[in-house]
């Protein structure tokens, strides 16, 4: 089981880690692309301190991806896709993690922010496993569009417009 002490280190959900939770909800609710790498790096580096002392293997997991996470943030070019991608996951394990919480505060913020990283890889081009495009639908509209390419939607590379797409997958 994840506990709240697993997170703080200490004997509980405190509002320290409540404000830390819902102020990258909030990030993420206000869409990928309005936080700028830098801010994104220090919430990463926030979470993965706090998770890389953890006592479970799942959340020495989620600390892992996060450390990756900022290694693309911090690239020369930034990679929309692989960027997606680590995100996409990071949604996948903290649903994950969010299952096996005991505190009934710690576990609908944990599913929330898992949705929020589901949605920001797919709107950054990650492709969602079948169990995420559920949780994605059933959580209500996204912040941003379903990507083309999960539609089977592909950006027709001649076209001059490029807010068109043609139908491929035919």
């Amino acid at each position: 089981m994840l506990t709240s002490s697993d997170i703080t280190g200490g004997s509980g959900l405190d509002d320290t880690y409540q404000h830390d939770l819902d102020n990258t909800s909030a990030a993420l609710e206000a869409g990928v692309s309005t936080l700028a790498p830098s801010a994104a790096i220090r919430v990463i580096d926030l979470w993965y301190g706090t998770l890389k002392n953890a006592e479970r293997d799942d959340l020495h997991a989620i600390a892992n991806l996060l450390a990756e996470l900022k290694d693309e943030l911090q690239a020369e070019r930034l990679d929309g896709p692989a960027i997606g991608d680590l995100m996409l996951r990071l949604g996948e394990q903290t649903t994950s993690a969010a299952a096996d919480a005991d505190d009934a505060r710690l576990s609908p913020k944990l599913e929330h922010l898992g949705t929020l990283l589901t949605r920001a890889g797919t709107a950054l081009g990650a492709e969602p496993v079948e169990s995420h495009r559920n949780a994605v639908a059933d959580s209500g509209p996204a912040e941003v569009p379903v990507s083309q390419t999960e539609k089977g939607l592909r950006p027709d590379p001649g076209d001059q417009n490029p807010g068109k797409s043609t139908d491929r997958a035919q």
